[in-house]
């Protein structure tokens, strides 16, 4: 499973969330992020 993560705001969503690649809450850019690095990324 991959989590999108906005870059502007921070708003997470799911694939099913994403729509045209873009942020639901501010339709900035949006990056695919795994599950597991973002684990990895948290732990730190």
């Amino acid at each position: 499973m991959t989590t999108y993560v906005c870059k502007p705001c921070n708003y997470a969503m799911s694939r099913e969330e994403l729509v045209d690649g873009k942020c639901d809450e501010c339709g900035g850019p949006v990056k695919a992020i795994p599950l597991l690095t973002s684990d990895r990324i948290a732990n730190k």
